[in-house]
């Protein structure tokens, strides 16, 4: 696509797939794992009572692995943010920066839509002379469990 040249940032608008990479990373690793908030109001949602006053919890981390909206769920797809499937999608059904007017969202979004095209164009040409080298005696740690 960019017949061995780096990319600038003109390009970005025509990266479609490497948009679909960055947005599945940040389904399965969303930078807020959890948005509290407090009604002000005695509300309703989906048959379920919530006073006012009371903690409301949101997860981008269940809702971005939730069945009902991914299939396959754990799996890394970029695919699945194909311009046609994005269109199918329910509204909520991703949200990595938060949504909605009193969420984090629409300041962070605006952040990570102009940090997500540094990512790429800063990623790109390191495709070239980048090259993943371990040690062979060396080992990675782990030392993180998720439970759901």
């Amino acid at each position: 696509m960019l017949g061995g040249r780096s990319p600038t940032l003109d390009d970005l608008p025509r990266l479609t797939y490497t948009r679909m990479v960055l947005d599945e990373t940040l389904r399965l690793y969303s930078p807020i794992a959890l948005m509290a908030r407090d009604p002000l109001l005695d509300d309703v949602i989906d048959g379920y009572r919530v006073p006012a006053g009371s903690l409301v919890t949101i997860s981008p981390f269940i809702t971005h692995r939730h069945p009902e909206f991914w299939s396959n769920p754990e799996a890394f797809i970029p695919e699945r943010f194909a311009p046609e499937q994005v269109e199918q999608r329910p509204r909520y059904a991703y949200y990595p920066f938060g949504a909605g007017a009193h969420l984090p969202g629409p300041a962070l979004c605006t952040a990570g839509r102009h940090a997500g095209l540094g990512r790429r164009r800063a990623a790109l040409p390191l495709r070239d002379r980048a090259r993943p080298a371990r040690r062979p005696s060396s080992s990675v740690p782990c030392d993180r469990a998720v439970i759901c």
